[in-house]
């Protein structure tokens, strides 16, 4: 009888062991997997493109074409002939194409691997040859003025007589009385000099001087006038060039308001190099009338007149007068 409890002891440990689950062994360090969490986490942010922001590129615009590219409208070939991919939602990049121009935006890699395309923010045809007609000219001036110094030393100059003397004397006199030549008349393009109200003008910058020569040198045709500012805050709109870039700065503590425009960006206020501001008071109370440019020696003024008793004041350099002119004269209100 023992026996026989014994044998059926044995072989019911030897079934319980047989049927036990073999799972439970743990998996070795080759054989976990890392969690779902920091491995998706991972994959994201690999699979993420990396953006980079305020970036300028200098090229030539031409159409995409075809390539294994698929993204991008247009492309911006460099001078080594690489080129990266153009895109925009805020430039119409077609009015562009064969020209030079310096493109600022963002850029990111390709879904296709090895290319760059940008997001064009903005874009203005390069400007060429502005500063080194600059310095050819000031070498120029000074050439001739060490020639001049050369010419004129003191041993040289020859003994003046007393009869010399009495001609220029005489030719002094005569260009001193008024000739019917003299008479001022108002300018045929019908800008007015006047200094009544005109604020003061600071002497241009290297830098601000280089940009009114190179905005003077653009067209001024309606086409070439391709982006537009508004606010429905004030409820005006004006145009703007499709070089130019522009910043508004809102309510100031001189303007009610005040917005500047440069063939570059700007980043403070004082940095444009046209000003466009409302300011209390009506055209009429600085003795100016609507649509009114005028030009006082270095400087030119449009006035506009707005509602609630204010004006419009668009304040430049008398060299972008042409410029001032267009914005004045399409000063609008804000539609929605």
């Amino acid at each position: 009888m023992l026996k026989f409890s014994h044998l059926t002891l044995v072989a019911s440990c030897t079934f319980l062991v047989a049927c036990s689950p073999l799972g439970n062994t743990p998996p070795s360090e080759e054989e976990q997997s890392p969690s779902p969490a920091n491995g998706g986490e991972t994959a994201q942010e690999d699979s993420a493109p990396r953006e980079t922001p305020n970036v300028t590129y200098k090229g030539i615009v031409q159409p995409a074409g075809i390539s294994i590219y698929q993204q991008g409208s247009h492309r911006l070939v460099l001078d080594d002939n690489r080129f990266i991919l153009l895109e925009s939602a805020q430039v119409d990049l077609n009015g562009y194409v064969g020209e030079s121009v310096e493109a600022f935006g963002s850029i990111r890699p390709t879904v296709e691997e090895g290319g760059i395309i940008m997001s064009v923010e903005n874009i203005r045809l390069e400007a060429q040859d502005v500063e080194e007609d600059s310095e050819a000219e000031e070498a120029s001036v000074s050439e001739e003025s060490t020639q001049g110094d050369e010419n004129d030393g003191g041993d040289s100059v020859e003994e003046e007589t007393s009869e010399d003397l009495l001609v220029e004397e005489e030719e002094a006199d005569t260009s001193s009385i008024p000739t019917e030549t003299d008479t001022t008349d108002e300018p045929e393009n019908g800008l007015l000099d006047s200094d009544v109200n005109e604020p003061t003008v600071l002497p241009l910058s290297a830098d601000k001087l280089e940009s009114v020569i190179a905005m003077s040198k653009d067209s001024y045709s309606p086409e070439r006038w391709t982006q537009q500012y508004c606010t429905g805050h004030i409820g005006f709109c004006m145009p703007v060039h499709k070089n130019w870039w522009y910043k508004s700065f809102g309510n100031t503590t001189t303007n009610l308001w005040q917005v500047e425009l440069r063939n570059m960006p700007i980043e403070q206020i004082g940095d444009g190099v046209i000003t466009v501001k409302l300011v209390s008071g009506t055209a009429a109370s600085v003795d100016a009338t609507d649509v009114q440019v005028r030009v006082q020696g270095d400087q030119v003024t449009g006035y506009r007149s707005w509602e609630g008793g204010t004006h419009f004041e668009i304040v430049a350099d008398a060299r972008l007068v042409e410029a001032v002119t267009y914005i004045t004269e399409h000063v609008t209100p804000y539609q929605e």
